[in-house]
């Protein structure tokens, strides 16, 4: 096929500035790993968008909708209207031993159990100042 100009391309998107905004969409999409709704012909991504467009190949309305999900920041998600209950699923992930227990004040092992450093098993340590 022959090149595509963007003359042949203002037939189907009149306002050229929203011509190359869906031209650069498509082809981020081409380069992201979608196939293409033409051949390829050794042609580069750009060349393979406008020809797309041209012939119709391609939704102009999903390829707007893909521009704008790519400039959004915020992003709406449901709201819960409960909270999961995690517990069970904690209770089950605390470890059986005191020795594998985290020291943070919400999961921390009892003082009085042996501490283990390095290999080395201490039990009421006694550190003597001179």
């Amino acid at each position: 096929m022959a090149r595509v100009t963007v003359e042949d391309c203002i037939e189907e998107i009149p306002n050229r500035f929203e011509l190359v905004i869906l031209a650069a969409q498509r082809a981020r999409q081409l380069a992201g790993g979608i196939t293409p709704e033409v051949s390829r012909d050794n042609d580069k991504n750009s060349v393979i968008s406008l020809r797309e467009l041209a012939g119709q190949r391609v939704d102009q309305e999903e390829l707007r909708e893909s521009y704008v999900r790519t400039l959004q920041r915020y992003v709406e998600v449901e709201e819960l209207t409960e909270l999961p209950d995690f517990s069970a699923q904690r209770r089950q992930q605390q470890p059986s031993n005191p020795m594998l227990q985290d020291f943070s004040p919400f999961g921390g092992r009892p003082a009085s159990s042996p501490v283990l450093d390095g290999g080395m098993r201490f039990e009421n340590v006694v550190i003597e100042e001179d």
